[in-house]
């Protein structure tokens, strides 16, 4: 039977203390994946609206910019992938993120198929940003990270501005709740990030 390796104890207090060092930096996202979906969403919607604000009759089917999406969800799912084998550790908090994002990803789903299949794109999208400010809230609330927090209370108050707006606004308006919710938050997580861990 093969011996288990002995660690000294130089080895063992520098493998406890790498070991506390990825439980705290498992629990402060580096912002990655609020910067990508923030800015993909951002980059669809200002496109879409400036087609259809300025009248640019001569791009067809313009919605058709939203399925730039499936390739950004391949690359997510990848990315994941590969940080989960990278970890040794897995919190509590990790988890809760994880599964409430995978939550408010089916409730999209949902939410778009029965938007699109009765046609009320024109009128769903202030419940559209209500959703976005669910997972952001959770987030913010988990890692204790104030700007998230009030991202989602943005989304939120936008919600409710969206009922006053024309509905090509809806998009401008989802525009400007990305930069708030997740791009901002996004490049705040990155630099307490690398500040708090020299990533």
């Amino acid at each position: 039977m093969q011996q288990e390796k002995q660690f000294s104890p130089e080895e063992s207090i520098a493998f406890i203390e790498s070991m506390i060092r990825e439980v705290k930096q498992s629990a402060v996202e580096n912002g990655f994946l609020y910067l990508l979906w923030g800015w993909t969403i951002l980059f669809c919607a200002l496109i879409q609206y400036s087609v259809l604000k300025f009248k640019l009759t001569a791009i067809k089917h313009i919605e058709a910019i939203w399925f730039i999406i499936l390739p950004v969800t391949i690359y997510q799912v990848i990315y994941l992938i590969k940080e989960n084998k990278q970890k040794r550790v897995k919190t509590y908090v990790d988890d809760m993120i994880a599964n409430v994002w995978t939550t408010f990803g089916i409730c999209m789903f949902v939410a778009s198929f029965i938007i699109s299949k009765q046609n009320i794109w024109a009128t769903a999208y202030p419940f559209v940003l209500m959703l976005y400010g669910v997972p952001t809230y959770l987030s913010g609330f988990a890692m204790k990270f104030t700007p998230l927090k009030i991202g989602a209370f943005g989304c939120w108050i936008l919600a409710l501005v969206a009922v006053y707006v024309e509905p090509v606004d809806y998009l401008l308006i989802i525009a400007i709740a990305m930069t708030i919710a997740w791009i901002i938050p996004g490049y705040l997580l990155r630099a307490k990030f690398k500040r708090e861990y020299n990533a």
